[in-house]
């Protein structure tokens, strides 16, 4: 039982693609003159190392230093094991203070990660943990690699993790590095929950320096404008989680290069606060909760103030896990409001919101996407899918090969976008 009476599904074994790592293997057949070498070589490189192996796939070795460790564990998302932490440890160079761990991945896996050490007595926390959630924040207590150039803000936390991606990953183009500028912050009263809720609202760059700014036929300038007779406006986004894409995810930075290249016209975006665990949990992924609020007070507020299109087709609502399931739940409430949604990894063992999308009056459009290391996740979106297809909705759903992670969540609701209001990316 977790949070408000939430029952989880019980977990699943991770699948962890642990394999031998090649220089460890190599590593007892080698002289001292050659291990100094290997030694030299590995300090000066950026890590994760990548290799393709013979089937398309690649090998990931992973690099760590330390002289005083016991034990050093990858905690990679969706990949760490609490029944078998053995598999996410690595495995130290004998006379050495270097430690090497390798994966066997699918091509273009793309996953946030944290590497944590243990230097003191008795056994790893992580190892000593009697429970899942234990050994998952035990392992995930380090840091991010400092090997590791490329950073993304770890999920439901202040924190950076590192992040692997290997050839044929999706593009991310307009990737920004975590804890970027926010955009504004209003105070939005919520009568339901009996608070003011926060809001930070994204406002595009001035239409001149966007190549889609035509598209939309409305002046952006930062200021409140009427879009006038004949003038659409822009399309507005409703986000969930808005506290770590505002604040954390630098999805504002990310939207400006988007639109001053080119791939999305000019939008504006409302991040909604989910303020906090029990609430999120009590909030996102039903029909009610937070729905509520963003359906009664906070969409008529945002059409008033904003130069933003009333059309439904120009109303998407996005959101990952409980608050992807809830922007599903959103688009089947709101047929003659919301026209289009973006639910990244969808919990769907949660609920069932098909039945509602199915008997919804007015056609929508759907991106849906789930990670091939999230099990459950990837099957409930892909039946999804499935089901509302063959009722004559206009659904994309792709599978991407990555696990319940901001890592690629972050690239996809830029790809979202772009597949709803702008250019497709490359696949």
């Amino acid at each position: 039982m977790t949070g408000r009476g939430v029952v989880h599904p019980p977990p699943r074994d991770a699948v962890v693609p642990r394999v031998a790592a090649p220089i460890a293997e190599r590593w007892e057949f080698l002289g001292d003159v050659a291990r100094a070498a290997v030694v030299e070589r590995l300090r000066g490189v950026e890590t994760p190392i990548l290799e393709e192996d013979a089937d398309g796939s690649w090998l990931v070795t992973f690099v760590w230093s330390s002289a005083d460790a016991r034990a050093v564990v990858l905690a990679a998302n969706a990949l760490f094991d609490h029944a078998h932490p053995g598999l996410s440890e690595f495995e130290r160079l004998a006379g050495s203070d270097l430690w090497v761990l390798s994966y066997l991945v699918p091509s273009g896996w793309r996953a946030g990660y944290v590497i944590t050490e243990h230097s003191g007595d008795g056994p790893a926390p992580w190892r000593a943990a009697t429970d899942r959630r234990a050994a998952r924040l035990a392992a995930m207590a380090g840091g991010p690699d400092p090997r590791n150039p490329l950073r993304a803000a770890q999920m439901m936390s202040e924190g950076e993790q590192s992040v692997v991606e290997v050839p044929d990953a999706p593009e991310h183009p307009f990737a920004s590095p975590p804890f970027g500028p926010a955009p504004e912050e209003w105070s939005v009263p919520d009568a339901v929950a009996g608070l003011d809720r926060r809001v930070w609202v994204y406002r595009p760059p001035a239409p001149a320096s966007s190549p889609l700014a035509a598209r939309v036929g409305v002046a952006v300038d930062g200021a409140r404008q009427d879009p006038g007779p004949g003038r659409e406006g822009t399309p507005l986004l409703l986000l969930f989680d808005g506290q770590v894409w505002a604040t954390r995810a630098s999805l504002a930075t990310m939207l400006d290069r988007a639109i001053r290249a080119g791939a999305l016209p000019p939008l504006h975006v409302a991040m909604i606060d989910s303020v906090d665990p029990d609430r999120r949990t009590a909030e996102l992924g039903v029909s009610g909760g937070i729905n509520d609020f963003v359906l009664d007070t906070l969409l008529p507020l945002l059409r008033r103030e904003l130069p933003v299109s009333a059309a439904p087709e120009a109303t998407a609502v996005s959101g990952q896990s409980f608050g992807g399931l809830a922007a599903l739940w959103l688009l089947g409430r709101a047929p003659e409001t919301v026209g289009a949604a973006i639910a990244q990894s969808p919990s769907l063992w949660r609920n069932d919101p098909s039945p509602l999308l199915l008997d919804r009056s007015a056609p929508y459009r759907l991106v849906l996407t789930a990670g091939c290391f999230e099990e459950e996740i990837a099957e409930g979106a892909a039946g999804l899918a499935e089901r509302l297809l063959a009722g004559g909705a206009k659904v994309l759903y792709r599978p991407v090969t990555g696990g319940h992670d901001w890592a690629w969540w972050s690239q996809g609701l830029i790809a979202g976008l772009q597949e709803l209001y702008g250019r497709p990316p490359r696949r």
